[in-house]
């Protein structure tokens, strides 16, 4: 029987690339034979960089769905400007649940956000999910204002805590990876 997951938060400010970050982690994962699943949330951008909404990709297969839109109603859940798809977080949970189940060597859960942390919507159920899991390892995104929140909702001390900014993006990559390479399985064969 596998120990207790070893959870890792990405934090940093809105905007800094941490979305990006996580790609680039997927990608060395995948460098070093391991498996990587979950989910991301990139920005939908216009033509002239506005943020006009949000997808949620797959990571292990690149699938994606339209998550929130800035203008329209996509008959979810509201925050801020954004509306959002009940149907797309109901999609993105259970891709992490079978991630989490196994499926993975590493889930990134990108990202929970005040939907999730001050409402308990979204993505919230699976952060009681988080608490008691077997996954080696389970990277989840925040931003800067709410990591307390999320030290307080996943009830674990031991989380480790990592901060992207200007001077750490190229770098945490790496590091990233490291970390993730500690304590988990060898990569799959086949």
């Amino acid at each position: 029987m596998r120990g207790r997951a070893v959870i890792g938060v990405l934090t940093g400010p809105i905007g800094i690339g941490k979305t990006t970050l996580c790609q680039r982690l997927a990608e060395l994962l995948q460098g070093r034979g391991l498996t990587p699943g979950g989910i991301l949330a990139p920005a939908v951008v216009d033509s002239y960089s506005n943020k006009t909404g949000i997808r949620l990709r797959r990571v292990d297969t690149g699938e994606e769905r339209l998550l929130a839109v800035a203008e329209g109603d996509l008959g979810g859940p509201r925050t801020g400007c954004y509306s959002f798809a009940a149907e797309v977080f109901e999609w993105g949970m259970s891709v992490t649940r079978q991630a989490l189940s196994g499926d993975a060597d590493v889930v990134l859960v990108d990202e929970i956000g005040p939907l999730e942390l001050l409402r308990n919507q979204g993505l919230a159920p699976l952060l009681e999910e988080l608490v008691g899991i077997e996954t080696p390892h389970v990277l989840v995104v925040v931003r800067e204002g709410l990591l307390t929140a999320i030290r307080q909702r996943l009830g674990r001390p031991d989380l480790a805590v990592f901060r992207v900014d200007m001077e750490t993006r190229d770098t945490l990559p790496g590091r990233l990876l490291e970390w993730c390479l500690q304590g988990s399985p060898s990569p799959r064969s086949g």
